[in-house]
């Protein structure tokens, strides 16, 4: 790599920081004038704000500010230099400007694992913690064997995965035992529903009932279209959700759910984005190049960055609705992903090409 190149790297990065730092402060500043009545709540204290909303920022916003930050970053390093005819200089002097933009691209796939790393070690941890703060008990979930699993006193839950919205369960197991630790109960059902109160409407059910006495003794099984059980209001459990798994419990999970499954789809919807996601850094970062380079004939850099700003949003668009149709399986979950990125992708490499020499 040669100075110059090393020159624009390092500048790159440099105004990449920056801009993650402004971003984070700017969403800082807007999370903490909505959450203001934490802090002067009867029981709130300002560090509970803190707390809070650095785990929103954390968990809400940073797998958008690496990407959204390096474009930026490229952008302003580019356009200005074509502003300053830096970038006419080294043409003088026989420097092609993808000789100097390789680097930084290079720089822009890198942020993309970076991104992916900061996603899966504190976004996703980040995310969790808020739903416990925002309940107000700690979930106490635990995944395995392609399920979530939850233990409070004489019940042990096994839950495949929950709709917090709808307070609804999705195949849960729940064992009943007594103070010795042996099994009384088993009940299943397709679905649970909390009803309030501690009450929980399970349908499709079947009742195991076991005497602790007598293990050689099969049990007698009872199963009902619905009935209500009072198992106490364990709202911890609706945060069975796949979107708190790690990449790893997201394979096991869609491999362990039914072929099809509403659950299965969700969580190939979320494998795939969780991959893809990060990675549009690159793409971000050579169409910013790109378009940033173009400032030298039209000498503004307000104008060069619409086309920027607007392919942005299009592609975050893109990916919502692609997101979408994967959930409702009208296409594989990795066709949204990776075929909405790989476009973009080429469109980017397009502007690149288009650059003068």
């Amino acid at each position: 790599m040669g100075v110059l190149s090393r020159h624009f790297v390092t500048r790159f990065l440099g105004t990449f920081a920056l801009s993650v730092a402004i971003l984070t402060l700017a969403i800082l500043t807007v999370e903490s004038l909505t959450d203001l009545h934490v802090a002067f709540g009867e029981s709130g204290a300002w560090s509970d704000l803190f707390v809070r909303t650095a785990l929103r920022v954390a968990a809400l916003y940073l797998p958008y500010l690496i990407p959204i930050a390096a474009t930026v970053a490229a952008f302003v390093r580019f356009g200005g230099a074509a502003r300053r005819s830096e970038i006419v200089a080294a043409k003088a002097g026989g420097i092609s400007p993808l000789v100097l933009a390789l680097p930084v691209l290079a720089a822009g796939l890198g942020l993309g694992g970076v991104s992916l790393l900061a996603n899966e070690r504190l976004s996703i941890p980040a995310r969790a913690a808020l739903l416990d703060t925002q309940r107000g008990d700690p979930s106490g979930l635990s995944y395995r064997q392609g399920a979530f699993w939850y233990v409070d006193g004489a019940f042990v839950f096994r839950i495949e995965s929950a709709d917090e919205g709808a307070r609804v369960l999705h195949g849960v197991t729940i064992f009943e035992r007594d103070p010795a630790g042996r099994l009384l109960r088993r009940n299943r059902a397709s679905r649970a529903e909390l009803v309030g109160k501690g009450r929980w409407r399970l349908l499709d059910a079947e009742i195991l009932t076991l005497d602790p006495a007598q293990p050689a003794v099969a049990g007698v099984i009872d199963t009902h279209a619905e009935i209500e059980l009072e198992l106490g209001n364990r709202r911890a459990l609706l945060s069975a959700n796949p979107d708190l798994l790690p990449i790893r419990d997201l394979v096991e999970f869609a491999a362990a759910s039914p072929e099809g499954s509403a659950q299965q789809l969700e969580a190939k919807s979320l494998f795939h984005q969780r991959l893809s996601n990060p990675l549009a850094s690159f793409p971000f970062v050579v169409l910013a190049v790109a378009l940033g380079l173009r400032v030298e004939h039209s000498r503004s850099l307000a104008r060069s960055a619409v086309p920027v700003v607007l392919a942005v949003l299009a592609f975050l668009m893109a990916r919502h609705y692609a997101e979408l149709l994967s959930l409702q399986g009208v296409w594989p979950a990795a066709l949204g992903a990776w075929g909405s990125l790989a476009v973009f992708l080429i469109a980017a490499l397009d502007q690149m090409r288009r650059v003068p020499r």
